[in-house]
């Protein structure tokens, strides 16, 4: 009974550290360059954030086992929004310029947590299989590298892009990053090869250990390693629970917020797909079905309460779900566990905080980076057709040299673009036949049938089916246009009954090919449609031309019509001879 509860106690005791160690992590890419001195405040903000988190996600989702904290992504793509605020703030210092960030955040957490909630009730769960998978690996992707290139900056406390790498080898600057970067790789090395849930915080108490380790054998001192900005601290506050003042709301720049809007809107969007991913990783993992509805109404019940302290956008966290379930700890006990250990660090681990390197943080972010990199730049190319992993790296490429968000507006379009082509692609025609093979359901004499047999390859049939698209559109209207050129037809009958739907582009499409039969004294005819098919054509005018196409519901009927008009010009006499 004792041996139970002593593993249970260390269990919960390595579970919310190690939450605790991924919610500084985001906090101090948040926290860089201009918002270096806010860092002790912001963690306190993240850290309330993920404690109230955990405590109601553990009560609110469907699987009890489940831990919801900050995340990467959304991290980063608040990161750049602060970094644009304090980019253009005249006193970087000013705790104006703290209050606007923390509200900002706060406003990203309320609005995810609405967003999340109402697409729970409205049950849109299953909104994540409408994302272009090229797209969303090269959204990962470019997390994967800004997270590194976030990380490189967090050792630098300082903001670094592909525009600035010359600051990387400015003197001085290399032995802050490049140990940290090479402890990342490790990092990844080691978690991939022992597939367990201990040692990426093996990895973190090592490499803490050689930090130290490397300060003595070099003959420096904390206080020096401080000044050196090798540390974390020093904090300015005695502790970290006093950054929770609703003044903040007071002091901070609303307009300002609200020109982040775009940045806002994104953390919703990705905050909804990420939720919905980890569910479905969580719930192949565990083996159990999980409700997405009611988790996306869970995450939006954590972040509404998150907000309130000020804390950051969260959702599951399925390493740590599945670092519990390993350990045995199941049920309520995991969220709580977290919940009580970052309580614990928010009122009583100033001290110890402030002696930590900032260096092992930045290599638990830089090992989150290389993990999605070397999974979208490697792995998954093989599984990509090449033109998919294009536009994952086209993604990658706009997000390091322009921006972020054109680059995930970018990857949209070309995804747009590509099934666009391969769409067009695909032949609507279903069958092409004339009517000397198809035939209506009347009964006629030998010698009309004979007639129709002659005489019925003067009618063109084309049965169509799918969508009908401007892509498509041009492609079968370029087809009959020069068919009917080539072969000297008298009608023309289009069998819509088995299309979906008709976009504008291709209702004025046919329209065109009603004037080109005119002109040629073809005489189209349309069977097979429905109402909604019949109103989009008359939208785009095709009752009012002056020589509209022929409707017939069904095509028997269109087909008995165009025999009659062939053998109407032989007469009884006539059909008599031989």
């Amino acid at each position: 009974m004792f041996s139970a509860v002593l593993r249970s106690c260390l269990s919960g005791l390595i579970i919310g550290l190690t939450a605790v160690v991924f919610s500084i992590s985001f906090t101090a890419i948040i926290y860089t360059g201009d918002l270096a001195p806010f860092l002790s405040r912001g963690i306190g903000l993240t850290l309330a954030g993920a404690a109230v988190m955990a405590v109601v996600g553990a009560f609110t989702l469907s699987y009890r086992g489940t831990i919801v904290q900050p995340q990467d992504v959304t991290a980063l793509i608040l990161s750049l929004a602060a970094a644009s605020i304090a980019g253009s703030w005249r006193d970087a210092a000013s705790d104006e310029l703290f209050a606007t960030v923390a509200v900002l955040v706060a406003v990203a957490s309320a609005a995810t947590g609405a967003a999340t909630l109402i697409f729970g009730r409205l049950r849109l769960g299953h909104i994540v299989r409408f994302i272009p998978y090229p797209v969303l690996g090269g959204f990962l992707a470019a997390t994967g590298y800004l997270l590194v290139t976030g990380a490189i900056g967090m050792a630098l406390r300082n903001n670094v892009s592909i525009w600035s790498a010359n600051v990387l080898f400015a003197p001085g600057n290399p032995e802050k990053w490049g140990p940290w970067i090479v402890a990342a790789a490790l990092f990844y090395i080691a978690v991939k090869r022992i597939q367990h849930g201990l040692v990426l915080p093996t990895c973190f108490v090592v490499a803490v250990l050689c930090f130290y380790g490397a300060l003595w054998l070099l003959g420096i001192d904390v206080a020096t390693a401080q000044t050196y900005g090798l540390l974390l601290g020093p904090f300015e506050e005695a502790n970290l629970y006093s950054s929770l003042d609703p003044g903040l709301l007071v002091q901070a720049r609303w307009d300002v917020v609200a020109t982040q809007l775009p940045s806002v809107l994104t953390v919703i969007g990705m905050a909804t797909i990420g939720s919905l991913l980890n569910v479905s990783g969580l719930e192949l993992a565990t083996g159990q079905d999980i409700d997405p509805n009611r988790e996306l109404r869970g995450v939006g019940i954590a972040n509404l309460a998150a907000a309130m302290v000020g804390g950051m956008v969260g959702y599951h966290l399925v390493s740590q779900n599945l670092f519990a379930k390993a350990l045995k700890i199941t049920g309520r006990a995991a969220g709580i566990s977290v919940t009580l250990i970052t309580l614990a660090v928010l009122f009583l681990g100033t001290t110890y905080l402030s002696v930590l390197p900032i260096g092992v943080f930045a290599a638990v972010i830089a090992f989150l980076g290389i993990d999605l990199l070397v999974t979208w730049l490697w792995v998954e190319r093989r599984r990509l057709p090449f033109r998919d992993f294009l536009v994952v790296v086209l993604i990658l490429a706009v997000a390091a040299t322009i921006g972020f968000l054109q680059a995930i507006a970018t990857g949209i379009i070309a995804a747009s673009l590509l099934f666009i082509f391969a769409y067009s692609q695909v032949d609507v025609v279903r069958l092409k036949t004339t009517g000397a093979r198809k035939r209506s359901g009347v009964e006629r004499g030998q010698r009309d049938l004979e007639v129709l047999a002659e005489r019925g390859d003067r009618l063109a049939i084309y049965e169509l089916s799918g969508y009908l698209f401007f892509g498509t559109a041009h492609r079968l209207i370029s087809e009959i246009s020069e068919d009917l050129v080539a072969q000297s037809k008298e009608f023309l009958l289009l069998n819509f009954r088995r299309v979906q739907g008709v976009d504008a582009s291709a209702a004025f499409a046919l329209g065109r090919l009603a004037q080109h039969c005119a002109a040629n004294g073809v005489t189209l005819i349309f069977c097979g449609l429905s109402n909604r098919l019949s109103e989009t054509l008359d939208r785009a005018g095709m009752s009012a031309k002056s020589s509209p196409p022929l409707f017939f519901e069904h095509i028997d009927d269109a087909l008995q019509f165009v025999e009659d008009k062939l053998l109407q010009p032989y007469t009884r006499q006539d059909r008599a001879e031989p």
